[in-house]
């Protein structure tokens, strides 16, 4: 696996412990080949300010960011354009997962329904450098197999769509 990411902690209790195991895991990855990446959840990772942080704290080359625009809405309630720019030369990997509401609604939505701007996102990423890291869609909404079947095509067709942008 060329990856690993973590979800991080919401306990702040726990930040300093959260700083070290990261730290050792990109070391202990870096043996391997496999980058430590945290993607925005909250806690010490819910913006991209914060992801900047994290990545100052942690300070290591094999050390870097999982990008799920979804999370920061979901969490923060911020917008997850806003930093972005800074963040992207240190992102690896994207999530496709839309959120609309504010903080704590609902992300169980279509991809391109809510109030994430994939397409300006992926732009931002772009310029920062990211070409080919992995893009995998967490949610998709919708009632049973078939609902399911049909947004999962819908959603490869923007996902393409977007990343050619």
């Amino acid at each position: 696996m060329p990856y690993y990411i973590s979800c991080g902690t919401p306990e702040e209790s726990l930040y300093e412990t959260l700083y070290t195991v990261l730290r050792e895991a990109a070391a202990y990855g870096e043996e391997r080949g496999v980058t430590v990446t945290l993607k925005p959840h909250g806690g010490p990772s819910a913006t991209c300010r914060d992801l900047l942080n994290v990545l100052e704290i942690v300070g290591h080359q094999n050390f870097a960011i999982y990008y799920d625009p979804g999370n920061v809405l979901y969490f923060a309630g911020g917008d997850p354009l806003e930093d972005l720019e800074d963040v992207a030369p240190h992102v690896v990997g994207a999530i496709i997962k839309d959120q609309t509401g504010g903080p704590g609604a609902p992300v169980t939505i279509e991809p391109g329904a809510g109030d994430v701007d994939f397409a300006a996102m992926f732009g931002v990423l772009r310029e920062g450098g990211f070409t080919s890291g992995p893009v995998m869609v967490e949610c998709l909404g919708g009632e049973g197999l078939e609902d399911t079947n049909t947004r999962a095509a819908r959603v490869r067709e923007k996902v393409e769509r977007w990343l050619g942008e």
